[in-house]
């Protein structure tokens, strides 16, 4: 969706000028907001930020996914308790991250 079709959407619901020049924002922020239950999950992610599969070749290369591995490593160093929620989290973070990285 557009810039200016969100735009025209949130008027729609009579949404004040204030909160509707904040939910635009600028997209090309570099700063971003994370909600305190994503915090160990981000930082999962951050820590294993390197542990991709990655597969070269002639038309370049592509990212098949984390190392589950590596994963599973990092949880038990960090003593994390919520391994399934946390794993379940990454898996999404991973999903969006391989569009981004093979687009």
């Amino acid at each position: 969706m557009e810039r200016a079709e969100r735009e025209a959407e949130l008027r729609r619901w009579n949404i004040p000028e204030a909160q509707i020049q904040q939910a635009l924002g600028d997209i090309s922020s570099d700063e971003f907001q994370i909600y305190p239950e994503n915090w160990q999950t981000f930082d999962v992610f951050w820590r294993v930020k390197h542990q991709w599969h990655i597969v070269a070749g002639f038309s370049g290369i592509y990212y098949q996914g984390l190392n589950y591995s590596a994963i599973e490593s990092v949880l038990r160093l960090l003593k994390i308790q919520e391994t399934e929620e946390i794993f379940n989290g990454l898996q999404i973070m991973e999903a969006a991250a391989k569009k981004v990285l093979n687009s």
